[in-house]
């Protein structure tokens, strides 16, 4: 009695962890500059040496550090979807798989013009020139809008 309950507990161990390990979502991270990088996701921290690649499975979120780099990418990939994510020797990033619009977007697009762009709206804040202040968040928000629509219909359709 006891030898089949132990048998079950662990076929059911060994299928569990094939079923997590195979439907989770593929994320690829090639280091093609000529130097090291850190990549830390939530479980580890790993150090890519140049024209090296890692690959992750089941993560959320990516950060990508080095010298002139630092970036920390959302992933937004459903279980049996794959993202490979090139780091060019020009420290630009090159999003390919599944949904690459939507990850470039985000984190190249999106994250500069909302984050990269503070210090032009403190100064203009300082001023008290709120009109310009306001026609910028609108002419931003409305080519974002615009934008994601276009992601979302490339994206999802």
């Amino acid at each position: 009695m006891k030898y089949s309950f132990l048998n079950k507990r662990i076929t059911f161990g060994i299928l569990l962890f094939c079923f997590i390990t195979l439907q989770s979502q593929n994320i690829t991270v090639i280091n093609a500059t000529n130097e090291s990088v850190m990549i830390k996701n939530n479980n580890q921290s790993v150090k890519l040496n140049n024209e090296s690649k890692k690959e992750f499975s089941g993560v959320n979120s990516i950060s990508i550090n080095g010298s002139n780099l630092s970036r920390t990418i959302n992933i937004f990939l459903e279980p049996k979807e794959k993202l490979s994510i090139t780091i060019e020797k020009d420290k630009n990033l090159l999003f390919t798989g599944n949904h690459s619009f939507l990850h470039e977007y985000i984190s190249e697009t999106l994250n500069v013009d909302l984050f990269g762009k503070i210090p032009l709206y403190e100064q203009i804040g300082e001023k008290k020139n709120f009109n310009e202040l306001k026609n910028r968040f609108r002419t931003a928000a409305s080519r974002h809008i615009k934008e994601s629509k276009t992601i979302q219909h490339n994206c999802f359709s």
